[in-house]
């Protein structure tokens, strides 16, 4: 019951909060609501898979299956390519290669979702803030280009600058553009960059060291990159700190509300004529399809400052 009140008051003091250009009224920027919803589907698919080999491997030692029984009579699916293993040993370091061929691709998944992620979180920053470029960060409101439509300005150099080369000329970038970072980016700088070496590795050289894959002189299959689901977990961890640090930064020093503002932008058709309480509620009915509801009094604010731009 206690968690139910508080849940009501919540949305009560949501209901009644008023619009303010640069205080953000989620907790976190639609990018990164997205980037976490990847990052728990990816979450719960690894546990799947390790539910299934756990489940496999004491359902082997409850039949009483030996090291040396063959694969077909001891899993009895039915598989012909079950004649490829010699035995159930055999057929144990296949999987197990498996589960770390699997563990080198999650990591490649959450390297690409940190990296899309920052995608989105930097265009939306500068896009907002224009003027950060420049040093001076909230000179110009980019709200106002905007509802103007003044020339749109390219930000992909600045984003391939933040999301290509090794972590300290990122870091740099981003410094570059936003200022001064949080200390805590600073310190997943070793795990992420041990992961950008992975990721080539996996996405360029089928799981293998990506130099000595491509030395034409080899003939002989190179062994696989090796990563433990302790250090899988332990990556994935690196990549959501980052990500919501980096968020909450940006979010609170560039971004404040433009997202809506964006929104808004795109929708102002829909918006457009009629009494301000006519447009409030189709506003109101625009955005809480979006799964973000905003109050009546937000978005009465929210349309008398896109007015006043």
């Amino acid at each position: 019951m206690l968690a139910a009140k508080n849940f009501e008051d919540r949305e009560l003091v949501k209901s009644q909060r008023n619009f303010d250009r640069w205080q953000a009224f989620e907790q976190s920027t639609w990018s990164y609501q997205l980037f976490s919803q990847y990052d728990d589907q990816l979450g719960v698919m690894l546990t799947a898979q390790q539910n299934a080999s756990k489940f496999t491997y004491k359902t082997l030692g409850r039949n009483g299956t030996k090291p040396q029984d063959s694969a077909e009579s001891a899993l009895g699916t039915g598989d012909r390519f079950l004649n490829s293993f010699n035995d159930i040993t055999h057929w144990s370091n296949v999987y197990g290669d498996f589960a770390n061929w699997t563990h080198l691709n999650a990591a490649l998944a959450c390297a690409s979702n940190l990296e899309t992620y920052m995608v989105g979180v930097i265009d939306l920053a500068i896009r907002s803030a224009p003027a950060s470029l420049f040093g001076t960060k909230h000179a110009l409101d980019g709200s106002v280009l905007l509802k103007y439509g003044a020339p749109t300005f390219d930000t992909k150099d600045y984003i391939i600058s933040c999301t290509k080369g090794d972590w300290s000329k990122r870091l740099e970038a981003l410094e570059k553009i936003f200022g001064p970072l949080p200390l805590e980016l600073r310190h997943q700088h070793a795990s992420l960059e041990r992961l950008r070496k992975l990721r080539n590795n996996v996405g360029h050289a089928f799981g293998r060291n990506i130099e000595n894959a491509q030395y034409h002189g080899l003939r002989e299959l190179q062994p696989m990159e090796r990563l433990s689901q302790k250090s899988l977990y332990s990556t994935m961890r690196a990549c959501r700190k980052f990500a919501k640090v980096l968020d909450d930064f940006l979010l609170n020093e560039y971004v404040g509300d433009f997202e809506v503002i964006r929104f808004l932008s795109a929708h102002h058709n829909d918006v457009t004529g009629g009494t301000l309480g006519e447009r409030v509620m189709a506003l109101k009915k625009a955005i809480g399809a979006t799964g973000q509801p905003r109050g009546k009094v937000y978005l009465k604010g929210l349309l008398t400052y896109w007015d006043s731009l």
